[in-house]
């Protein structure tokens, strides 16, 4: 079994997957590294690209921490019915 990561491993991976694009909202990083608290590497990394993929389907020319924060809820809840 694999250790979830820390608030600055989670902050290096938002960054690391979210690079090149901009993120919008009112707390953006810190309150997504907040959220993000208890998943795993994968489900973080799979909320951004889910969060990408939205943003390029609707012709957005940034990702809104409204959306990524929507992601993760979803993979928390999801991981938490395994």
């Amino acid at each position: 079994e694999y250790p979830l990561p820390c608030k600055e491993e989670l902050s290096i991976t938002f960054r690391r997957n979210l690079e090149g694009f901009k993120l919008t909202g009112e707390n953006t990083l810190d309150h997504l590294v907040e959220e993000a608290e208890g998943l795993s590497y994968a489900d973080v990394i799979r909320s951004c690209q889910e969060a990408i993929k939205e943003m390029l389907i609707n012709g957005r020319d940034s990702i809104s921490e409204k959306s990524l924060s929507s992601f993760l809820s979803i993979r928390r809840s999801s991981s938490t019915h395994l």
